[in-house]
């Protein structure tokens, strides 16, 4: 996923991980490494600074956050997730309305399969209204024509 200043942005580097974090982990697993602790201490640090701000701090933010609390939430231990659930309820109504949101978009994919982990996130810059300017590539399309390039040029 690329923005259209060409630039990385805390949005599209969450939309990137949230994308990619779950095949990774699968991956990994299937090689005999274990993620997991790794990964709910990535989610329980989340939850921490969490606790210590507020949801006005954020100021227009939201889906920046939501995005990296839904890849906690998709990946953590279930009472990580209870944790971090419970505080969204509770001191963040903005931010947890767009994770709804984006939990309720990765519902319909499985992330673990290209064209389908390409499907979502073209679905989630359209639903979370991210302006024009987004494109989502297929990476290995564009490596295929980059060495077709290079081949030409030789």
């Amino acid at each position: 996923l690329v923005n259209k200043y060409g630039k990385q942005s805390e949005i599209d580097i969450n939309m990137n991980s949230l994308a990619q974090h779950s095949p990774l982990y699968t991956l990994q697993r299937k090689f005999g490494h274990d993620p997991q602790k790794l990964i709910d201490t990535r989610a329980k640090n989340n939850l921490n600074a969490l606790i210590k701000t507020t949801e006005y701090m954020l100021g227009d933010r939201w889906a920046e956050f939501a995005l990296l609390f839904a890849d906690d939430v998709i990946n953590c231990s279930e009472y990580i997730k209870n944790d971090l659930m419970e505080v969204l309820k509770q001191e963040y109504p903005v931010t947890l309305s767009f994770l709804e949101k984006i939990l309720n978009i990765v519902s319909k994919y499985d992330l673990n399969e290209p064209k389908s982990n390409l499907a979502f996130l073209k679905s989630l810059v359209n639903t979370l209204y991210l302006g024009e300017g987004w494109k989502v590539m297929d990476e290995i399309v564009e490596l295929k024509e980059t060495i077709k390039e290079n081949e030409l040029k030789k």
